[in-house]
């Protein structure tokens, strides 16, 4: 990377994971791995969760909405940022596809900027900025 080129990643936020059993998904990392449930919320008929998994890093479980094609295991990876806009700006300008504008988001007692993409192998990449 050029040495004037901010850096923006910080980190990894979370792995996204497809679940066609959302409680058991929840249950297999929460009761028997040890993790924390954070925050749940629902989209439409399709239940959600944020489960910490240590040292800043999450798994968040994507229930079935009922009328999902299949999906793919790993929905998506999420990086920290420090800057969503800014990170999409380049994304952009490098000529990758942004599908999902930057938006503020709430999840739970705490709030983030997130926006999506298509990185170059096809992954879904989130961009992921917590607020205070």
């Amino acid at each position: 990377m050029p040495e004037d080129t901010p850096e923006l990643i910080c980190g990894l936020h979370h792995c996204a994971v497809s679940a066609a059993d959302y409680e058991a998904s929840a249950r297999f990392y929460t009761e028997i791995l040890g993790g924390r449930m954070v925050a749940a919320w629902n989209i439409g008929n399709r239940q959600l969760c944020l489960i910490d998994v240590g040292e800043g890093s999450h798994i968040e479980i994507l229930g079935a909405s009922g009328d999902d094609p299949q999906r793919p295991p790993l929905a998506h990876t999420a990086l920290r940022v420090t800057d969503v806009d800014r990170a999409l700006e380049r994304v952009r300008a490098a000529g990758y596809q942004v599908t999902i504008e930057p938006r503020d988001v709430q999840l739970g007692n705490s709030s983030a900027r997130i926006a999506f993409c298509i990185g170059p192998n096809g992954e879904v990449l989130e961009f992921f900025q917590e607020r205070s």
